[in-house]
């Protein structure tokens, strides 16, 4: 996935700014720190084709560290700082994720690399995809219960429950690094909560 909405570098911007300044002759703002960049909301899968590119280029631990990309190759991906920008013009550098899991905002968005590779550790660690049948039939026990309610929030109904069993049965993954403090829950093969 590349985020559209949010470039990490624009030159053409930064051009335009040193050469207002230079016309102004006023030194450029000194800022004590630098801004963080707003984060991206908008994200853009790769074709297969682009995907199964960089993937193995990933896992060939970075012998090629630029992908030609999109239908042309008229922008590459720069796997070891994940950023995708144009090949042939100056433009914005976009950032890039590798996308295993992803988290529920305005719509979804891949998680950030570093808690992605944790909520995997947990995922390999607590195996929720091989469920032992307890789990499953109380599962299906308060999905019998729920579905007799003439409630239309079923669904949302059921996850919570499932997460109240998973909650007592004592399965959380601790994260670690700025997401100290917060840990995962993992409801499903292929559903997870962060919770804090």
């Amino acid at each position: 996935f590349h985020a559209i909405d949010n470039p990490l570098l624009d030159p053409i911007s930064v051009r335009r700014a040193k050469s207002s300044n230079t016309l102004n002759k006023n030194p450029p703002p000194k800022s004590p720190s630098t801004p963080k960049p707003k984060l991206s909301s908008k994200w853009v899968p790769f074709s297969e084709r682009d995907s199964a590119a960089l993937e193995k280029a990933y896992q060939v631990k970075y012998s090629r560290t630029k992908v030609p990309v999109n239908e042309d190759h008229l922008f590459q991906v720069d796997i070891t700082q994940r950023t995708i920008s144009p090949v042939y013009w100056e433009g914005p550098s976009y950032e890039v994720r590798r996308a295993t899991w992803f988290m529920q905002t305005d719509g979804w968005v891949p998680c950030e690399e570093n808690i992605a590779e944790q909520i995997e550790l947990g995922y390999y660690k607590h195996k929720p995809y091989a469920t032992t049948s307890t789990t499953t039939t109380t599962t299906t026990t308060i999905e019998e219960e729920i579905s007799y309610s003439s409630s239309p929030e079923n669904n949302h109904t059921i996850e919570e429950k499932k997460l109240e069993l998973t909650l007592s049965a004592d399965k959380q993954w601790n994260l670690l690094g700025p997401y100290l403090g917060q840990y995962i829950i993992y409801t499903g093969e292929s559903s997870a909560w962060l919770l804090s």
